[in-house]
């Protein structure tokens, strides 16, 4: 599909500074003067200090409807974008850069691809953590958080970093992905994750790392933050999850509204009591189910899964590399989620009090899965965080809004 705008109104000559205006809710692409496509990627964030080159109009008008370009997408990156909240119209500052797509470059890239190192580390109890190494070993690290409880790193998630500027550190937390023994339920809860995370840290002797997490990993994020808040030195944190009931119930029950043949089949057969109380039920058929039980139970709420995001997105979402088995998956889920994550609303304030790092948040606006209420809720106890809202952004990072937001932030955390 595409969008058409009017054409920058100014260029500054020093910094390449594009000025632009739009209406609210507007997704943007826009080509250059010599027709070069520029990717132009909307999102608005509640602080501006951190960008760099900004400069202010003091006078809003209405933008006209001549000299009138077809837009698309292209092989530019977006270095800063603001939208302001205080007028009807959206004022966007862009500085572009052209990305290197050098035959040299993209051999350099696509080697990083391949981990530099790899490794299973035993953390105790009986569980040995897979993790894997990329990019730039004298870099600044990066740890990524997946999400879940349950899922796996892949290797799509190294596609929002800049793997010649970081060392990425991913792995799977335990009983996910290739961390064993898989799916195993034991001595599995937040505070051994927190710690594992730590203990990774030590022994790929890493002083202090960028975390990286979304969803449940986002969560999983601000506790280890709360825990170890010396190991940490900057944090992004997409579409964050909190354990409470209202999220819980708007997942399990009351996104039936917006999603009512997904739920339909998520519920099918269920008994009017069932219905009530899905998760629940669910956990139930999971870890003490017979074999054909807990395995229709996992395929049911992995299809719930992949409809909501389908709703949301337009289109079914793509699968991201080697998954672990359902079943395993959800499992180590619903053992998470009946339990509240093994954390409640105090200890979860307590940790985000103890952080000495400013959190930044990248939140889907139309995320039906972590609603934008989380993110509010947060503030109430980390009124310096910087929040990104993704306009029209869903949850996942298969949605490009989502993703070009993500990588922006991070980039921007190199900066400071």
């Amino acid at each position: 599909m595409y969008m058409v705008i009017s054409k920058p109104k100014r260029r500054s000559e020093n910094s390449g500074l594009l000025h632009f205006m739009a209406s609210p809710g507007e997704s943007l692409r826009h080509f250059s003067k010599d027709r070069r496509p520029l990717g132009l990627m909307l999102y608005c964030s509640n602080r501006c200090s951190r960008f760099d080159n900004i400069t202010h109009d003091p006078v809003v008008k209405q933008p006209g409807h001549a000299n009138r370009v077809i837009v698309k997408k292209g092989a530019f990156s977006i270095r800063m974008l603001e939208v302001s909240q205080r007028s009807s119209l959206l004022h966007i500052w862009s500085t572009c850069a052209k990305a290197d797509t050098s035959p040299k470059n993209i051999r350099k890239t696509s080697l990083m691809t391949v981990p530099f190192s790899q490794g299973v580390l035993d953390v105790g109890d009986g569980h040995q953590l897979y993790y894997a190494e990329f990019g730039t070993p004298k870099a600044p690290a990066v740890v990524v958080l997946h999400g879940g409880p349950g899922s796996s790193c892949h290797s799509g998630m190294l596609e929002w970093f800049d793997l010649t500027r970081h060392r990425v550190v991913l792995f799977d937390q335990r009983g996910c992905g290739r961390s064993t023994p898989k799916g195993s339920l034991a001595a599995n809860t937040t505070h051994h994750l927190i710690q594992d995370l730590e203990q990774l840290r030590r022994h790929l002797d890493i002083s202090t790392w960028l975390v990286v997490g979304g969803s449940w990993g986002a969560l999983l994020g601000l506790l280890y933050a709360g825990t170890h808040p010396a190991s940490v030195d900057g944090m992004v944190l997409r579409g964050v999850f909190i354990p409470c009931d209202e999220q819980l119930e708007w997942f399990f029950q009351d996104l039936k509204a917006l999603a009512p043949l997904a739920w339909s089949n998520l519920t099918e057969g269920m008994s009017v009591n069932e219905n009530r109380a899905v998760l629940p039920t669910l956990a139930e058929r999971l870890l003490i189910g017979a074999p054909d039980i807990a395995l229709d139970a996992a395929a049911r709420w992995g299809r719930y899964e992949e409809e909501i995001m389908a709703a949301m997105l337009g289109r079914r979402v793509r699968s991201n590399g080697r998954q672990i088995t359902e079943l395993d998956k959800y499992r180590v889920q619903s053992h998470y989620l009946s339990q509240g994550c093994f954390v409640n609303e105090e200890e979860l304030h307590s940790a985000l009090r103890r952080m000495t790092v400013v959190p930044v948040f990248v939140h889907g606006t139309h995320d039906w899965i972590c609603p934008p209420g989380n993110v509010v809720r947060l503030l109430e106890v980390l009124p310096k965080a910087e929040v990104r809202w993704v306009l029209r952004g869903t949850h996942t990072t298969e949605d490009p809004l989502i993703r070009d937001a993500l990588r922006l932030a991070v980039k921007d955390c190199e900066r400071t």
